[in-house]
């Protein structure tokens, strides 16, 4: 048994060793505990979220606010960004820190834990350690082979890992609705915990996965059994509540607008083509190092086909059905949910990678199998000569992405700001004030990244203190996106269809005095107008502009304004025939003090509204009454 422990250890071990050579590959070891986070990519967004639920927890205790500085008031950045709840709670808890090194530790962590989640899930399944070190091996050569490395890189890994979470938590089910043993339980109350924070959709794993579980052990179940899975239900609500209610709460400002669905399909015969002309979807996403081998996909299954025929072979009824059941309902919600628009917004295709993560259990079952079949009874010469060969064709698999990985540095992620994006900042921050918002041009996979690789806008706020319109990444189904400056639109309008009076109405209503843009159709708009726009500096690619127009956030009366998360605060009001109207959104929690009648009032075409207050006082506060 000791030597047996010994070599658990070794093994995890060097597992641990080839995932942290892994991670390296990402971010340089010199770099972690550097105090400047990661900017590449979606990095940025989260970073910037990681600051708000930071600030939000500690001065509201809750994960929503109401942001005066995003979208001239808005909730969405804050109820929608399911894979950045479990950052943003852990860079809370560690408040000695600084923010931009645990916002790198946390994403180094739910890496690194992957060998260990992988060897613990096999375990809960009943295989012994030999079973499990492979499983645990197979589950990391996984990431290296598959689009989880690209995942990892687009800063979409927390994804990743709550598929790996969410297995666990299937196997730590499984065995409490086998043995009745309340710490199976409580173990699955907490993993399943884990992995909802890591990633919220990983909540349909664990839908799919548990309730085909109780369909296995449907005939043996106990009153009481079902009594706690009951409660264990409500319990998961209860710790998700802070993420769940809140989209509850706003789900009346969701929008069919959705002009980028990421990870769906409008092919019913992309499986065809996978399993049997090897043509991966996710190949055709842009800028993706090398593509990726569907013989990845396609040994999973055939082995995990092998593995589900070893378990009806051996009697094992429930974990076949569990596992089995789970890999078809995945399969067909990954592949074909996108015809349903119901589903479409959940991003169906990301679900390829939880069916597969689940296959690593049956698949190394399916390797147990070929291994009793053709190599148990032989002598120790074949066995080596055929673990040779298989050493030999998992090198071929593993040497594309290690040679990227290594040697080109592909996916090296930055935690530099680009000098010419620091140069940006430094003048805004120098020029302008808070007494008007500046428009900035959005780019994303739309237009080839122009921020360098990086959404690095979402950070300008924070980074200048100004309020921004068109900052934000702005292609979420909520109604304020409307808000938004990409992909040649602004406002979900053609720049071509832009007359002078249509921006002076645009500039006034959202309160615009400056404008940063990049694109040859923008510059050529705003250069149309000189008497109203004018060029004041140029770094780079970016263009800066200035409108010549008085700013100010009061559309209707006087006074004065400032702001702050969950806070409006007006002073030395004069209203205009009794009422006043303010360049923020209108949202349905706003309270006043002193107690005012406030209503939502339509501008344009924005479709949230604005605030009016009818026979203010003097001095009136609006914040968020929850």
């Amino acid at each position: 048994m000791k030597i047996m422990n010994k070599k658990k250890y070794f093994f995890l071990f060097l597992l641990f060793l080839f995932q942290l050579g892994f991670i390296q590959c990402y971010l340089p070891f010199k770099e972690w505990f550097t105090n400047s986070p990661i900017y590449s990519d979606d990095f940025s967004i989260h970073y910037g979220c990681v600051l708000e639920e930071k600030e939000m927890l500690n001065h509201f205790g809750s994960l929503w606010s109401y942001n005066p500085f995003f979208r001239a008031g808005s909730i969405t950045q804050s109820i929608i960004t399911v894979d950045s709840k479990g950052w943003g709670v852990f860079v809370t808890l560690f408040p000695f820190l600084p923010t931009a090194i645990s916002f790198k530790l946390y994403y180094i962590l739910i890496i690194l834990t992957v060998p260990f989640v992988c060897y613990l899930a096999a375990r809960y399944f009943e295989f012994d350690v030999n079973e499990s070190l492979l499983c645990s091996f197979l589950g990391v050569c996984f990431l290296h082979v598959s689009i989880c490395i690209d995942f990892i890189y687009w800063g979409t890994g927390t994804y990743i890992t709550s598929c790996y979470l969410s297995v666990l938590a299937t196997s730590l089910f499984y065995n409490f609705l086998k043995s009745d043993k309340i710490k199976y339980l409580l173990l699955t109350i907490l993993v399943s915990s884990l992995s909802l924070w890591a990633h919220f959709l990983s909540g349909f794993h664990l839908v799919f996965a548990f309730s085909v579980c109780l369909l296995a052990f449907i005939r043996k179940l106990k009153l009481k059994t079902i009594f706690l899975v009951i409660c264990l239900v409500i319990v998961m609500f209860v710790i998700a509540s802070p993420m769940v209610l809140p989209l509850i709460k706003f789900l009346d400002t969701k929008v069919p607008y959705y002009p980028w669905r990421p990870y769906f399909t409008d092919d019913p015969l992309v499986a065809v083509k996978v399993y049997f002309f090897q043509l991966i979807p996710f190949n055709k996403y842009k800028n993706i190092p090398f593509q990726k081998s569907a013989m990845v996909d396609i040994g999973l299954l055939l082995l995990s086909l092998l593995g589900f025929y070893y378990w009806w072979e051996k009697g094992e009824k429930q974990k076949l059905i569990t596992l089995s059941g789970t890999f078809v309902i995945l399969f067909s919600f990954a592949y074909y949910s996108s015809f349903f628009k119901a589903f479409i917004d959940l991003t169906p295709l990301r679900y390829v990678i939880a069916m597969n993560v689940f296959l690593l259990i049956p698949a190394t079952a399916g390797l147990v199998k070929l291994y009793d079949s053709f190599l148990r009874q032989k002598p120790f010469s074949t066995k080596m000569a055929s673990y040779i060969i298989s050493f030999y064709f998992l090198f071929l698999l593993l040497s594309q992405p290690l040679y990227h990985l290594y040697i080109k540095k592909d996916f090296r992620l930055s935690t530099e700001m680009p000098n010419q994006i620091r140069e940006l900042l430094q003048f805004i921050t120098k020029n302008t004030t808070n007494e008007g918002r500046i428009l900035v041009e959005n780019s994303g996979w739309e237009s080839n990244h122009q921020y360098y690789g990086t959404h690095l806008t979402f950070l300008f706020h924070p980074f200048t203190g100004r309020d921004f319109i068109g900052a934000e990444y702005s292609s979420d189904p909520f109604n304020d996106a409307f808000v938004s400056f990409y992909g040649g639109e602004l406002f979900h309008r053609p720049l071509s269809e832009y007359t002078l009076n249509d921006l002076d109405s645009y500039f006034r209503l959202y309160n615009i005095k400056w404008i940063v843009c990049w694109s040859e159709k923008a510059v050529k708009l705003f250069e149309k107008f000189p008497d109203y726009i004018t060029l004041v500096k140029k770094v780079d690619k970016f263009y800066i502009f200035e409108v010549k127009r008085k700013p100010s956030f009061f559309l209707k009366g006087e006074g004065e304004i400032s702001v702050d998360t969950n806070k409006i605060s007006l002073k030395n009001v004069q209203p205009g025939n009794g009422e006043i109207i303010i360049s923020y959104h209108w949202m349905k929690y706003l309270k006043t003090l002193p107690e005012v009648k406030l209503e939502k009032i339509y501008l344009l075409k924005d479709p949230v509204g604005f605030i009016r207050i009818i026979n203010p006082s003097r001095d009136v506060v609006i914040y968020n009454g929850y």
